[in-house]
């Protein structure tokens, strides 16, 4: 019933979920709570096809890359001493995630599984010398030259992976003052890649209309508002 609106989202939302709201708006009116949370459910919403979009390009430009320069598509392998411990324990993971699905081993499935924190940790200093001073025109051809560093890249790569993790948990990114830097940083990154995959994520990015806080609270409450009833 409309009068146990508010019982309703604490119970299946739960407090433990909105608590961080709470603190951060400093207020307890479940009103403007429910609207930052719902607003926070579409900023996350607006990341997702540029997050999807950089992860799938960058590691198939990685591999690409990798396979082109040094001439074995199985890299990832411990035989080729490229990999550090850590790394070639996310691809044995990976590996294991595949078989328990009694899928085929093939070396696209596991490129493909090898998940985002792989290959941003890729870009740390240890690769630097074994891989970047090598293929990193190869991966990023159309990024501005003065960024085209693994330092750069890396610091940029792990604040969106962040980011790529607390969305992926349905935790707050709203009151993230870096999120517009964080945006751009995406778009930045998939055109130093390619230019025409940029443009791809340029028509499907509403980032910039989502952010506008004034015009989105002003709507998400017009719309919950007749959800709420006032106790008498």
């Amino acid at each position: 019933m409309q009068a146990n609106f508010s019982t309703s989202i604490r119970t299946y939302l739960s407090n433990d979920r909105l608590t961080p709201y709470e603190k951060i708006l400093k207020t307890k009116d479940d009103k403007i709570i429910l609207s930052h949370y719902i607003w926070n459910i579409k900023l996350s919403e607006c990341f997702y096809p540029l997050l999807q979009i950089l992860e799938i390009s960058l590691r198939n430009s990685i591999n690409n890359a990798i396979i082109d320069y040094f001439g074995f598509d199985d890299w990832y392998e411990d035989k080729y001493g490229m990999l550090e411990k850590n790394e070639l324990v996310l691809v044995s993971k990976a590996k294991d995630e595949i078989t328990k699905r009694t899928e085929d081993l093939t070396k696209g499935k596991i490129i493909a599984e090898l998940n985002f924190g792989f290959w941003t940790s890729l870009f740390n200093k240890r690769y630097d010398v074994k891989l970047w001073h090598k293929i990193i025109k190869k991966v990023f051809p159309d990024l501005l030259r003065k960024n085209r560093n693994r330092k750069y890249l890396s610091r940029k790569l792990n604040e969106i992976r962040k980011l790529r993790n607390r969305i992926f948990h349905h935790e707050p990114i709203w009151n993230n003052v870096g999120l517009k830097e964080i945006h751009d940083d995406i778009v930045e990154v998939i055109g130093g890649i390619d230019t025409h995959i940029k443009k791809m994520v340029i028509l499907l990015d509403n980032f910039d209309h989502i952010y506008d806080k004034q015009f989105q609270i002003k709507q998400i409450e017009s719309q919950i508002g007749d959800l709420f009833i006032k106790e008498a």
